[in-house]
């Protein structure tokens, strides 16, 4: 509102010379830090699963079906809400198979640092990959390595919650630099993000809570009010490491999930699983790019799904772990940079809401694969209070 009374030279001057240099500093700060946060993130999550046996046991179907479940149930809601989006369909109708093949073909990088140089999310997953099975079959043989990797991921851990301390003041000057611009009329534009995201929450928690009580026989009730502590942990600090300690007690003492299940489940699936995000990333996407005017074609929506289901596994459970893949969904999906600051401002609620939704989809999910595998005690789960 003052700024709408001060000179145009001043108004050009805080927004070209103040403003935008600040914003461009803090997003190349954050496309730096991306890449290694992926990549160890990752790397740390296959590795912590603890030897090669025991992933060949249970930590290769319980990643199966992490990645399988988030798939399946995420890739059903966003085909429902393209109906939404107008320009939904409106790219190139005809799919090319070559294109997807060259896209597929593209995960795999020429060199190690390219990845990082360029920001690729693909190929950074898949460099991780490699790097995590290597070190859990060499086991005590990369000793060095591993510990060099854990203690690199608890500095860029740091270094991401020292950036996130200053996102507050990044969306103020983003959200003014729009203010000065006369462009603030573009964030109400995003008005479908929080509506439709929230519906495909719901749409999460139903269909696991239905999996849940109706395979296990169990009191929706009496489930909702096992898992409803851990819930709130996410909901109010938006971080799934707040939740940690509790989570492990629900799924063994009140869930009866056999303890095997719970040291690798817990910590394995809230770096890599979460549908949660899954779900923001996707929808952010699609709504970003109506916004902008990209045209959404078939190719696109692949290339959306699969790139949101790998930010959706690297996404570290810190407050503020979205930010720098935010970055690389927009940039990656040939969206404006400026999107990124209307991402990062409705983050600010959404990030809650998403943490609360994957700590629950993981407490049903071990459910599941538990069950599975004769490792439930079906009584605990059961029993009332």
């Amino acid at each position: 509102m003052v700024s709408s009374f001060l000179p145009e030279k001043t108004v050009n001057f805080l927004s070209e010379e103040m403003i935008t240099p600040v914003f461009d500093t803090f997003m190349g700060l954050l496309s730096a830090v991306a890449g290694p946060l992926i990549f160890l993130s990752v790397a740390g999550g296959i590795y912590n699963i603890g030897d090669i046996t025991t992933l060949g046991k249970v930590g290769k179907r319980m990643i199966s079906r992490f990645l399988w479940m988030t798939l399946i149930f995420t890739t059903v809601f966003g085909i429902a809400i393209l109906p939404l989006f107008p320009l939904a369909g409106s790219g190139s109708s005809s799919f090319r198979l070559s294109e997807l093949l060259e896209m597929v073909l593209g995960i795999v990088p020429d060199n190690f640092f390219t990845p990082f140089l360029e920001g690729n999310p693909l190929q950074i997953i898949f460099l991780a990959v490699l790097a995590g099975m290597a070190m859990l079959i060499l086991g005590n043989r990369a000793a060095i390595v591993s510990l060099f990797l854990e203690q690199a991921n608890a500095i860029i851990l740091l270094i991401m919650e020292n950036i996130s301390a200053f996102v507050p003041v990044f969306i103020f000057g983003s959200l003014f630099n729009m203010i000065l611009g006369k462009n603030f009329s573009v964030l109400l534009k995003a008005y479908k993000v929080l509506p439709v995201m929230l519906l495909g929450d719901v749409f999460l928690m139903a269909v696991y809570t239905g999996l849940v009580c109706i395979r296990k026989k169990v009191s929706m009730a009496v489930f909702l009010k096992k898992v409803f502590p851990v819930f709130m942990i996410g909901l109010i600090t938006a971080s799934s490491a707040a939740a940690f300690l509790e989570n492990r007690k629900v799924c063994e003492e009140k869930l009866g999930i056999d303890k095997k299940i719970v040291n690798i489940g817990v910590p394995l699936g809230q770096v890599v699983f979460m549908p949660g995000f899954f779900i923001l990333y996707f929808v952010m996407g699609i709504c970003m790019a109506e916004i902008y005017g990209v045209k959404i074609s078939p190719v696109w929506l692949i290339t959306a799904l699969i790139i949101a289901v790998v930010l959706a596994v690297a996404t570290p459970p810190i407050p503020g772990g979205a930010l720098a893949c935010y970055t690389i969904l927009l940039l990656q999906l040939e969206i404006p940079a400026q999107a990124i600051m209307i991402a990062v401002a409705i983050n600010v609620i959404l990030d809650f809401f998403a943490t609360a939704v994957d700590l629950f989809c993981l407490e049903a999910e071990l459910v599941e694969l538990a069950g599975d595998l004769e490792m439930l005690d079906v009584g605990k789960i059961r029993k009332t209070f």
